[in-house]
Parts: C-alpha cells; structure tokens; sequence
C-alpha cells in the first residue's frame, strides 16, 4: 500500500511524495487509523512543514514574535497564566518552563473555549518548532543535511492503543524519508524529555504514547548511523539513572519496553535517496511549499 502526501503554496502549484506503509503490526493499524481519518474526518494541522528553510536565526525570531503574540492572547483569557518569557540566549530552558504552561492547560479547562483551544495549540507547536529549529541548525552544521519535517494531525485521528507487539519496532534511529507515528496525547515522552534535557516536567506530564492514530510525523532530515544510534543509547541510560529514583516512583524500570523509547516507524519514502545529494535535492524541491494538501492511502 502506497501513501501520497501532497504539498501545496500560496500559488497552488503542488509536490507529491510517495511513501511504501511497512507490514508489520502498528504500520497496519496506523494505516486502518488514517483510511478512516481520510473517510470521515479532516486534516486539522495543515501548516507544519518544518525545517526546509535556510535562515535559522531568522527563524527563530520569527518564531519566538509569534510566540509572544500568543501568550498575549492566552494572557487575555487567563489573566497572568504565564509570566515568564523566552530567554534566546538560553531557548531550551524557556521552552522546557513554558511546555510546563500546556501541559497543565488542562487544569484551565472549564475556562477553555474554542479560540483558547486553537490559541493552546498554537503555542504548543511554536514551542516544538522552536526546539526543531535548534537541532535543525546544529544538524545543518554538523552533517549538512537539515531537520525538515512534515506533522499532519486530524480533527478525528481515530485512536487505537498499542499492543506490546507493538513496542517492539520504536526506535530511537531516525531515517530520512520515513513517516512515524505522532505523539497524540498531553505530555512529554521519555525521548523527548532526554533530547530537551527537561528537569521541569511535573510527574503527570510523563507519558509513553499510548496510541496510534492517524497523526502523522515525516522526517526528511539527516539519518542517524549506527555508531550515534549506540551513543545516544548509552546516553538515554545514563540520563534515565540519573532520575532512577522519580521515574521508579512512577513506576517505570529501565528495559521494559513498555517505556516505548523514541518513534514508531509505519512508512518509507519510495526511492533512492541514501545519496546526501539526492536528499539535499528533495528538500530544496519541497522549500517551495508550506502547506500539507492532502494524505491519501492508494491500494496498488
């Protein structure tokens, strides 16, 4: 089975990219989960194609405006809800203190309406974007290929849970051209939290994914080699000692695989693209658009 992402621009010209689902067990519910998202329900996120763009910096700025134009809003609904605001000299800390603010967004809930629920989920994405710009930059440097990706979500993602055999295909090595499973619930993983270096995120804000939906992630950035695969391993263990004693209390164990430790691969990008060359070609093909039009599975 073949899925098709297309891209659009203000123009209306489009990019198609073709993707094989794989056939293990959570690549066929994924792709049970998005036949009935393309059937019955919409895309609700249609905006965050990531990382194609050249000016990092720039970026950055841009992104940390839109940020505080939204806790503005937020602060108009909530009055004095969040006071901190975004150090760039230091952007990984802020970002970890004001995850903080919606992760708990739902202890505001009877206050929220659907402009603040649009608003939360603003802020939520720019605080992502904005830790994607910083490793994008570091990985444009260091291996030359950027951290561009593509995150569709839907109005209903039609959820079904993980299976333990299921966990067994997370992986924390990321492939350019393969579409993962998205994180589609309140909180931060354990990944996330090790990548981030997040010491802020209160116990109920720790959550493995639960389920697979028809939300979707599709990384055209660098491919992680083996040696960086173990080394990051290695430092995922020792970052998890080291907070041994919360994470127990939470009733987590390192090696139980029910930790579901990095991203849950469902499909691979059709082609050849192990040449950096060939990579660096698509990305630049695909700066030229800044919208998802559509995802459709095709039966071949």
């Amino acid at each position: 089975m073949i899925l098709r992402l297309t891209l659009t621009n203000c123009s209306g010209a489009t990019a198609d990219v073709e993707f094989e689902v794989l056939s293990h067990s959570a690549a066929q519910k994924w792709a049970r989960a998005l036949s009935s998202a393309q059937a019955e329900s919409s895309i609700r996120e249609r905006h965050l194609v990531q990382n194609f763009h050249a000016n990092d910096e720039e970026k950055v700025r841009e992104l940390v405006a839109q940020l505080e134009s939204v806790i503005q809003k937020l602060n108009s609904i909530h009055p004095q809800l969040i006071t901190e605001s975004i150090d760039i000299k230091d952007l990984q800390k802020s970002v970890n203190r004001l995850h903080l603010h919606f992760a708990d967004s739902h202890h505001v809930a009877s206050r929220i309406t659907e402009q603040s629920d649009l608003a939360w989920q603003e802020f939520n994405n720019i605080l992502h974007a904005l830790e994607g710009v910083q490793r994008s930059s570091f990985a444009r440097k260091n291996v030359g290929v950027p951290c561009a990706n593509v995150l569709v979500t839907w109005n209903n993602n039609f959820r079904t849970p993980i299976g333990s055999d299921d966990e067994k295909h997370f992986t924390i090595k990321k492939d350019f051209g393969t579409c993962y499973v998205n994180y589609c619930q309140v909180g931060r993983h354990f990944y996330e939290l090790f990548l981030a270096q997040d010491d802020f995120a209160a116990d109920d804000h720790i959550l493995p994914l639960e389920n697979i939906s028809a939300d979707s992630y599709f990384w055209f950035g660098p491919t992680h080699s083996e040696q960086v695969v173990e080394s990051k391993w290695w430092a995922i263990q020792k970052w998890f000692e080291k907070n041994s004693e919360k994470f127990s209390r939470l009733g987590y164990t390192w090696g139980d695989s029910s930790l579901r430790i990095g991203w849950l691969p469902v499909a691979r990008i059709v082609g050849d693209y192990t040449d950096d060359f060939e990579k660096l070609r698509l990305i630049e093909r695909l700066n030229d658009f800044d919208r998802v039009e559509s995802m459709s599975l095709i039966k071949v």
